[in-house]
């Protein structure tokens, strides 16, 4: 493969790429020409495409200037038997009626001048009219333009990408995977910060939420360095999960959480939460993923980015282990963090709050039955002698899939069937949703959304 994509980038005519084009023009002297763009710019008239000057050199004088018109502006004569008509009656009086001018260019084409710029041009020294054929270059053309002309006009080109640090993520469907070579030559091209562009060869199918990736253009280097709010982060984009286009959704959920809290990342890759929480928020963190790259190279980002590592403790756990684990030490700071309290300075801990974050969206509501057991050992010790318990208070931002018409029924159903709970009594039941809400983060196809479900949970802990 690598050597078929070098073969297919080495032969690659960027020659043969090009947008033809056949334009009326206004030949004038370069003394004239200020004020000739300017005259044709305020009426719309001026030829325009990016980047591209509508101005040429007279190869045949230098002391003249081609000035380009619009395409739209060109007409042609209608013609039978190869022989030209005049034009007919009606359009010239409606020409007249315009108060435009008819100014003919060849035997087969014309253009009516709108009467200022036909006045404005006669008043300098020297205007001559004519059409030509004008050819955008390669280097001109967009990703999309470009493309077309590589690909058969009944594939529709998949143009959207994704962008980690210097690579880009081309996710192509069936038709476009084909042509994965070229389009990742192209996207090279037309992108000069992008080094390696990527396509997805499969599914997420791991356990740890990467999926097979192809380098189908540039450098054959995986390993990402990019910045986001303030924090670099180093990403090996076929070792750990990445999605850049959750960045204000991460954004968001940093600002929801109160300076100073504790929080359980339950999936916490390379950081994505974890990182912002710990430098904006100065929040104490459990962040928690069974990859074991993702933790290695969290780890790394939080020496790179000088946090304190006092503010973190990591651990490599299935999430429904990992709460097991967190509430099994009774939600107390001393016993997860294995610090004293007055160590962690907390704000929340003194009304028992926490904020639990799991950003796995194929399953993340599974992972609630991690409370079930929790519930069923309060309800056993509940009925005992002697045994009292404090109530925490709990916010929970769990990300999912919905396909259904009324997601947020959907995934409240889901919620309550994975934590065992009866929505009728969620007011006065404890390890029960309270305060439910759903926020919807992206289109992931045109029928399946990825929302963040916002809920709140009192889950009481024995204290003897």
């Amino acid at each position: 493969m690598e050597e078929l994509r070098t073969n297919i980038e080495d032969c690659f005519d960027t020659s043969k790429i090009f947008k033809s084009y056949k334009l009326p023009f206004i030949k004038v002297k370069i003394n004239n020409c200020n004020y000739v763009q300017n005259l044709l710019k305020e009426n719309d008239i001026l030829f325009k495409f990016p980047r591209v000057s509508p101005i040429i050199n007279d190869e045949k004088n230098k002391e003249n200037k081609l000035i380009l018109m619009g395409e739209d502006l060109l007409r042609n004569y209608y013609k039978v038997s190869d022989k030209r008509m005049k034009l007919e009656d009606r359009l010239n009086s409606e020409l007249e009626s315009n108060g435009d001018y008819i100014i003919e260019l060849s035997d087969d084409f014309f253009i009516n001048m709108p009467r200022n710029v036909f006045i404005g041009l006669n008043s300098i020294d020297f205007a001559e009219y004519g059409i030509m054929d004008f050819k955008i270059e390669y280097k001109y053309l967009s990703y999309i333009e470009c493309a077309r002309q590589c690909i058969p006009n009944n594939i529709e080109i998949v143009s959207s990408f994704e962008t980690i640090g210097h690579i880009a993520h081309l996710n192509l469907n069936e038709d476009n995977f084909q042509y994965r070579y070229i389009l990742g030559k192209i996207l090279l091209d037309k992108n000069p910060g992008i080094r390696t562009v990527v396509t997805k060869t499969g599914n997420i199918e791991s356990t740890f939420r990467t999926y097979p990736l192809e380098v189908i253009g540039g450098e054959n280097n995986l390993k990402a360095r990019l910045k986001e709010q303030g924090i670099i982060y180093n990403i090996n984009i076929d070792q750990v999960y990445w999605n850049s286009r959750l960045s204000n959704e991460r954004h968001r959920i940093v600002e929801l959480i109160p300076r100073k809290s504790i929080v359980f990342d339950l999936t916490c890759g390379a950081g994505a939460f974890t990182l912002p929480l710990i430098k904006i928020k100065d929040c104490t963190l459990f962040s928690n993923d069974l990859n074991p790259d993702a933790i290695k190279l969290l780890k790394e980002n939080i020496i790179s980015n000088k946090l304190k590592d006092d503010k973190v403790i990591t651990s490599q756990k299935d999430c429904i282990e990992c709460i097991h684990e967190i509430l099994n030490r009774n939600l107390d700071p001393e016993k997860i963090f294995k610090i004293e309290k007055n160590a962690l300075n907390l704000i929340s801990h003194e009304n028992d709050v926490f904020y639990w974050i799991c950003n796995l969206p194929e399953l993340s509501l599974n992972m609630l039955k991690g409370f079930v057991q929790g519930k069923r050992t309060y309800l056993e010790k509940k009925i005992q002698e002697n045994s009292s318990f404090r109530n925490t208070m709990n916010h929970f931002f769990f990300y999912c899939f919905s396909k259904d018409p009324n997601p947020k029924k959907d995934i409240e159903t889901r919620i309550f069937t994975f934590l065992e709970s009866d929505p009728t009594t969620i007011n006065s039941e404890y390890f029960s949703p309270i305060n439910l809400s759903i926020h919807e983060v992206r289109d992931v196809s045109p029928n399946k959304k990825m929302y963040c479900a916002q809920f709140s949970m009192v889950i009481p802990i024995q204290v003897n």
